[in-house]
């Protein structure tokens, strides 16, 4: 589980930390040595980062989305926090948290399908109770509104999210 996360960072702060690697550019510099620009995220933003040494090397062992171990400093650059990378090494996705890169919902889950259960159980209606009734009790359907959409592209990537523009259908 992550120590360190974007939000935590402050200028002079050393740290050796894993991201998700949003974007990557490859740019030189005036004397035509190279140098790589990445943007680093996790669940509460992300962050500008630059690879000024090694950069050949480090530069063909990650893409972007990959988690990449970053060993780094934050520092100030014209008003704006950014990271200097040091060392940066992919990482399996095995050795990684989902929940430290996926924004959470404001939400509680479980009090969302509470609140649901007890939109149900008040409805007058007869036939529309025997229709939803059984739907509460599917539990594996259940469990799958509680996680993020599953697709390369995430187009609601919050934890609990899938209940999040469900939700507000039932008020």
């Amino acid at each position: 589980m992550k120590k360190v996360f974007v939000d935590m960072l402050k200028s002079g702060q050393v740290f050796d930390e894993i991201f998700l690697v949003r974007q990557k550019q490859l740019a030189h510099k005036k004397d035509g040595n190279p140098y790589l620009v990445l943007t680093l995220a996790d669940r509460t933003g992300s962050i500008k980062a630059m690879v000024w040494d090694n950069v050949q090397d480090i530069n063909g062992n990650f893409g972007i989305g990959d988690y990449v171990k970053v060993k780094g400093a934050a520092s100030d650059y014209r008003d704006m926090l950014q990271v200097t990378v040091r060392d940066l090494e992919r990482c399996g996705k095995d050795s990684i948290a989902t929940e430290d890169f996926l924004p959470h919902s404001d939400r509680d889950p479980d009090d969302m399908m509470d609140h649901l259960v007890s939109t149900c159980s008040v409805v007058e209606n007869s036939y529309l109770k025997k229709l939803l009734m059984p739907f509460l009790k599917m539990n594996p359907l259940l469990n799958l509104l509680r996680r993020p959409l599953p697709q390369k592209i995430c187009i609601m990537p919050i934890l609990g999210g899938y209940w999040n523009i469900r939700f507000p259908l039932f008020f």
